[in-house]
């Protein structure tokens, strides 16, 4: 078992997908960390607060921010 302290609060659900652990916080910044060994990979900042739960599927990811909403496609390099 491993811990991070993120020092912000969350209403969002963890979600693993895509081999990581996608976490939401409501300030808008989202961490990313590796699900096999908890290994924090990059996070970044929405620049909206951000209460939802994201939704993964067919290599996307939908998330609901304050004002807008998101959706990420995966591609082939």
């Amino acid at each position: 078992v491993k811990e991070h302290d993120l020092s912000t609060p969350f209403y969002s659900s963890p979600m693993v997908a895509d081999g990581k652990v996608w976490l939401f916080s409501n300030s808008g910044t989202v961490s990313i960390f590796s699900s096999s060994n908890f290994n924090k990979i990059t996070s970044f900042n929405t620049g909206e607060k951000t209460f939802a739960t994201p939704a993964f599927s067919d290599n996307m990811m939908v998330v609901r921010a304050d004002k807008t909403l998101y959706c990420v496609k995966k591609t082939d390099k």
